[in-house]
């Protein structure tokens, strides 16, 4: 007898017909059309510092450099890693002439020793490239107070805070006490032959008696240098060269009067050092 509708297909022919279907489907998501080639990196980018090598926090690091063809007229970035990390983060932007010259500049972060380069987005669309130079170092320095450190030798009559020397308020200070029955007080800093510069305000505290004086005196290595005797009202601003010092050392002695009790607080104004890490 002749069918009047078609056979509907078996079990069989329906699981290999959805089968078919979704490797299709599978292999259309997997297999784009046009994927892109992941850019190559190329170090084809001069720098160089223009600022010197030994800076401090916050100063300006300058810089200049050539970049090469396909980049002249575009946009290419500073980087930066900052002591102890291995992390790049950019810190400025610039464009580079037609001629291939550039400058830029970024501020100088943390203690020790500083890495900055550059480097361009990907430049090209068959072939795209991320040009790039090598990097820079600059060793930077940070102050810090002496009232923010630990001395390694101490007499017993030193102490930190705030003082007003000459009718200026220093309120980072090192003070030492002297009288006639102390003589000579003193405290001692490690260097570790990694600072530069000393620098401090030196005076008695106004609160001293008239007619005391006493003898101020800062040192690297047992080197002693003797800024002057001071009475109540006197000031003076110290800057002491410390480069390749291990040990730094404040001072201050008594003087007069002999012929009666007198005391006195030496202070070091805002003393502080500058040092790397």
């Amino acid at each position: 007898m002749r069918r009047l509708f078609p056979a509907y297909p078996g079990p069989a022919a329906s699981v290999l017909s959805f089968l078919l279907v979704a490797l299709a489907v599978l292999c259309a998501a997997t297999l784009p059309a046009s994927a892109k080639p992941a850019p190559k990196t190329i170090a084809n980018v001069t720098l160089e510092r223009t600022s010197p090598y030994e800076t401090e926090t916050g100063a300006w690091v300058t810089f200049k450099g050539t970049a090469p063809k396909k980049v002249r007229g575009k946009r290419i970035a500073l980087q930066s890693r900052v002591p102890g990390s291995t992390t790049w983060a950019t810190v400025a932007r610039t464009k580079v002439s037609s001629s291939g010259g550039f400058a830029v500049q970024g501020r100088a972060v943390g203690t020790g020793v500083g890495f900055w380069r550059v480097i361009s987005g990907p430049v090209g669309k068959k072939k795209p490239t991320i040009h790039v130079s090598k990097a820079v170092s600059a060793r930077i320095f940070t102050w810090t107070y002496l009232a923010d450190l630990e001395p390694v030798s101490t007499g017993s009559f030193s102490s930190t805070g705030s003082a007003a020397v000459a009718g200026t308020t220093y309120p980072f200070s090192a003070i030492l006490f002297v009288s006639r029955n102390t003589k000579v007080s003193s405290a001692e800093y490690n260097l570790g032959y990694k600072c530069k510069t000393f620098e401090a305000t030196v005076g008695l505290r106004d609160d001293t008696q008239t007619g005391v004086r006493a003898k101020m005196l800062t040192g690297v290595d047992s080197a002693m240098v003797d800024h002057g005797q001071f009475q109540p009202g006197m000031a003076k601003t110290i800057r002491q060269d410390v480069t390749s010092g291990f040990r730094m050392k404040i001072e201050a002695q008594y003087i007069a009067p002999t012929d009666r009790y007198g005391d006195a607080r030496a202070v070091f104004g805002n003393a502080r050092i500058l040092c790397t890490a």
